[in-house]
């Protein structure tokens, strides 16, 4: 979802505060972020899971309705919304 958004690991990493290298190892599954990124990385992810569906999945119409619609508009350049506070 990261890529289809047009993402890079590095700017996620910034703009969540953490290191690239953290962002590999959260998206290879060797560990997972602590909150509250974990919060905002679950808020990227539902937004973009909302924006850009995977192919065969239900169309955008029926994902928006199940999707709070604030987070279907997410983007890194919403850091505000990220709402990371340490």
């Amino acid at each position: 979802m990261r890529e289809a958004a047009g993402i890079t690991q590095a700017r996620l990493a910034t703009a969540l505060k953490t290191t690239t290298q953290s962002v590999k190892n959260w998206e290879n599954g060797r560990s997972e972020p602590k909150s509250p990124r974990l919060d905002a990385y679950q808020r990227l992810l539902n937004g973009w899971a909302a924006k850009y569906p995977a192919p065969g999945a239900a169309p955008a119409g029926q994902v928006a309705a199940t999707a709070p619609t604030e987070l279907s508009d997410v983007t890194l350049n919403d850091i505000d919304y990220l709402d990371l506070d340490y």
